[in-house]
């Protein structure tokens, strides 16, 4: 069971931002008046030639109300990226819709390694262009307005890079601490070997351990290759001359757990805001224009900690109650303890101007609005597909899936 902790602010409840409709700005500013926004409810009526030019109707995506527009605009210059990133990732774990990408790069590489001074001597002076040929290949890509994503195609998109970076470094992340030190001396003592038998055979012997090693990075992945581990992993005799040779500890094959779950821990962000009324003294209401009392750091509205509820049944509260958090995330730090769980009615705030800047740890006669930080954890559980489950799903479909 592995915990995972993430940095996240959430707005419990769909709410305009300060300034006007997020959605609507939103999908102005990313199709250019070339895509028709449609309404729960409405009629698609299509425009050929604009369908043309867009290739796509875009829905409203909830996810627009709530989420700032410069995330926005970074997750939309970051999609192609993330496309050309699991397209390589797709291929180096064999887990692409196709995997003749994958069969094709492995004689590719040794065609390559092999012959390198003969790719050199005859086409040596093509390496530039063709690098540069590549560039901007990969620049017309990204700068290509064909391919509008919506918010839910990028959060997926960077959820299927995530998973398959996984796979690719699967093999160098479970190795222990104790087995990358055996593997060290290991290769310490094996060392003057290796360069005697450089010496031996020269250049010949550096290529095949290049050309070995490059096929076993990007054969490992590979259906056949798994096969033949499994197969060979259940012989002693196989573990035992890994552990003498390379010094990694080895294990009985087990089979793998039903029940597994990770833990992923969020810590949600209130801000409670506050101005000061000649005559009154600070209150809760706010000018009309401005922030609500009680906002995330994105100036969303939300609720105050009282009423805030998690999302559903899979969260559930670490923080026994909300926190005032006097560090105020690393800005302007106030003086006491860090965290305060029954703070007073003045304790914790940071002191703006009319127009909330200039912030300051002092009230002072210049002073007239604040706001203090309120934080609170939570964990949410992620049951994964158990072993049944996961061999079902594999040999239903002929093409691999990425969770």
């Amino acid at each position: 069971m592995s915990d995972k902790v993430v940095r996240a602010k959430f707005v419990e409840s769909v709410q305009p931002r300060l300034g006007g409709d997020t959605t609507r700005v939103i999908l102005k500013a990313l199709h250019q008046g070339q895509v028709k926004e449609v309404k729960d409810g409405e009629d698609v009526e299509v425009d050929e030639e604009q369908e043309g030019k867009s290739g796509m109707v875009v829905m409203p995506s909830p996810l627009l109300s709530s989420t700032p527009p410069s995330v926005v605009r970074s997750m939309v210059r970051l999609y192609p990226y993330l496309k050309l990133t699991d397209k390589a990732l797709g291929v180096l774990t064999w887990s692409d819709f196709s995997i003749w990408n994958s069969i094709v790069l492995v004689p590719a590489y040794l065609l390559f390694v092999l012959y390198y001074e003969v790719f050199v001597a005859y086409l040596g002076h093509m390496i530039v262009i063709f690098c540069v040929l590549g560039l901007m290949w990969i620049y017309n890509f990204v700068e290509s307005p064909q391919d509008v994503p919506i918010l839910e195609d990028i959060v997926l998109k960077m959820n299927r890079v995530q998973y398959k970076f996984d796979k690719f470094i699967e093999p160098v992340i479970t190795l222990k601490e104790q087995d990358i030190t055996k593997l060290l001396y290991v290769s310490m003592l094996i060392s003057p070997i290796y360069v005697l038998l450089g010496c031996l055979l020269g250049n010949e012997f550096i290529r095949f351990n290049i050309a070995s090693f490059g096929v076993l990075i990007l054969t490992y992945h590979s259906p056949w290759c798994k096969t033949l581990r499994r197969l060979l992993w259940k012989f002693k005799f196989v573990r035992t001359v890994i552990y003498r040779v390379m010094g990694i500890q080895t294990y009985e094959v087990q089979e793998p757990k039903i029940n597994l779950d990770k833990k992923y821990k969020f810590t949600y962000v209130l801000y409670e805001n506050q101005r000061r009324w000649l005559g009154i003294g600070w209150k809760s209401s706010m000018l009309s224009y401005e922030r609500t009392p009680w906002t995330d750091e994105f100036l969303n509205e939300a609720p105050k900690p009282s009423d805030f509820q998690l999302p559903n049944k899979e969260w559930k509260w670490l923080d026994s109650e909300w926190k005032l958090d006097l560090s105020n995330d690393g800005a302007i730090e106030v003086p006491g303890e860090r965290f305060l769980t029954n703070p007073k009615e003045n304790d914790g705030y940071i002191y703006y101007d009319n127009t909330w800047k200039n912030p300051s740890i002092e009230d002072t006669f210049s002073k007239y609005t604040r706001r203090r930080r309120w934080i609170r954890t939570a964990e949410l559980i992620e049951k994964l597909p158990t072993a049944a489950t996961t061999t079902a799903t594999s040999t239903s479909t002929t093409t691999p899936s990425v969770k």
